[in-house]
């Protein structure tokens, strides 16, 4: 994401109501501080700002419009949350691959997840990969769900196998190993969650993945490690 914000803010022009490409990186650096400190009121003015601004074209609108979501969602704003990724999508396709609009509905399933609306982010993940059946994040982030969903009333463990075994299928990442591995270690089969996770954090090394992903990974097989040796 860094990557992409510092080579999309150097190839392009300020936006119109921005002194220069530091005061979008300013507006970037209140929003990531406003999330990590839970402050909603920053959070929503400075998305807005950076939403409003026709150059924020791009990968550059992704974390504010995933921001500004979280915290409709969390406000029980479902209408809005919706209307809020309509408006959203035609500024950000190009950045979101050949299944634009499915990984754009995977991103809104997300949201939804986090903000403990299951019923919501299960149709989502559903809609996206009906949409586009080899969007394997989206099997992925859908057989999690099934293995470590707070409510059990979500909780399939043979759907959660099947949705990882199909991610596999597709794409053989850091993201679908884990998933993987957290429906064997839902289905108590801690040895095949150590073997998934082991080579979930290799991937995610070799795919460069953020340090503070691979740490999550590393936390995970540690605590399948010791599961198995029980």
């Amino acid at each position: 994401m860094a990557l992409l914000l510092t080579t999309l803010l150097a190839c392009g022009g300020a936006p119109e109501d921005y002194a220069g490409r530091d005061a979008i990186r300013e507006d970037l650096n209140r929003l990531y501080a406003a999330k990590e400190s839970g402050d909603e009121g920053t959070i929503m003015e400075v998305s807005k700002r950076l939403l409003a601004s026709k150059q924020t074209i791009g990968v550059v609108r992704i974390t504010p419009l995933i921001y500004r979501a979280e915290v409709l969602a969390r406000r029980g704003k479902i209408d809005e949350v919706n209307t809020l990724f309509d408006q959203q999508f035609p500024f950000v396709a190009k950045s979101t691959g050949g299944c634009g609009q499915a990984v754009f509905i995977s991103m809104k399933a997300e949201v939804w997840q986090e903000a403990g609306r299951m019923d919501l982010a299960v149709a989502d993940y559903n809609a996206a990969i009906e949409k586009c059946p080899s969007l394997d994040n989206a099997y992925s982030k859908l057989s999690r769900l099934h293995s470590t969903a707070t409510d059990p009333k979500y909780i399939d463990v043979q759907k959660a196998l099947a949705l990882a075994q199909k991610a596999l299928e597709i794409n053989v990442c850091s993201k679908s190993l884990d998933a993987m591995a957290a429906a064997y270690a839902k289905a108590g089969r801690y040895d095949l969650a150590v073997a998934n996770m082991e080579k979930a954090v290799d991937a995610g090394e070799q795919e460069r993945q953020h340090p503070a992903q691979i740490e999550s990974f590393r936390k995970m097989l540690s605590a399948y490690q010791s599961k198995a040796a029980k």
